[in-house]
């Protein structure tokens, strides 16, 4: 098995994926249990509502920011923390190994933007809407906040990485990205500004919140900027690499 495999595999046995599956199966239960089934003949308003009701209570942006994002990071720094030793990556090189890392970032994000997305899934068809119908704006709404969360989850794995190289201490690639979530939500709310957060953005608070699922132009122009942001992380990262004398660095370790 290859070490990145490996990797992930660890990352997904862990106690940390556990504590999240049961948090996730709360969340799943409590919104079963808080909205009610929609009737055998439902209008457009009252699948709306529905669906606005089950992402506000399972996918909310303060759900991203306290226990989706942590969540991630934890998994993230646990698998680059045993893949972020200097003899692995002169064993590797560096190319090789940052790949590994970037196949590790991209494998999570898929992961948890799948289970995510289940969840919300399946909380819809058990209460009763059947309106994932091809060319709906249900289908269109459901797939724009799977690949959205998937870029998201990305960017927040690359910052993290990011950071553990910049500082060369595995627990800040957690506090560094919390904490400028938290303090942009916090410029917000004290500024009473009407501009979206990260979190608000990648949770589609802003189209629960206004009942409006189809997309926009604005969309598509801020998933390409959240995909410029990946490319620059992407090559940052590759260029700091490329810099870093990890010969020296492992000779001063003895």
């Amino acid at each position: 098995m290859k070490l990145y495999t490996r990797v992930l595999v660890e990352c997904l046995i862990s106690r940390t994926m556990l504590i999240y599956l049961l948090v996730q199966t709360a969340l799943f239960v409590f919104a079963l249990k808080s909205v009610p089934t929609l009737p055998q003949i439902a209008n457009s308003m009252e699948i709306t509502t529905l669906w606005m009701s089950i992402y506000k209570i399972m996918a909310n942006d303060k759900e991203y920011l306290f226990i989706y994002f942590p969540v991630f990071l934890m998994l993230v720094i646990r698998g680059v923390s045993f893949n972020n030793q200097i003899p692995v990556i002169l064993r590797q090189g560096v190319k090789k190994w940052w790949l590994s890392n970037l196949w590790l970032i991209t494998a999570l994000s898929i992961l948890i933007s799948l289970v995510i997305h289940l969840f919300l899934l399946a909380s819809l068809i058990l209460k009763g809407s059947t309106s994932l119908a091809i060319g709906s704006e249900y289908l269109s709404f459901f797939l724009f906040s799977l690949f959205i969360n998937f870029v998201g989850f990305l960017i927040i794995g690359l910052i993290a990485v990011s950071v553990i190289l910049f500082t060369s201490q595995i627990h800040w690639g957690i506090i560094v990205p919390i904490l400028l979530l938290v303090l942009f939500k916090s410029i917000k709310l004290l500024l009473k500004a009407e501009w979206l957060t990260f979190e608000e953005y990648v949770s589609s608070t802003h189209k629960i919140e206004t009942g409006n699922l189809f997309l926009k132009s604005i969309d598509l122009l801020l998933v390409g900027s959240f995909l410029i942001l990946v490319i620059l992380c992407y090559f940052k990262i590759s260029i700091f690499l490329k810099e870093k004398d990890f010969y020296e660095a492992e000779s001063n370790r003895h």
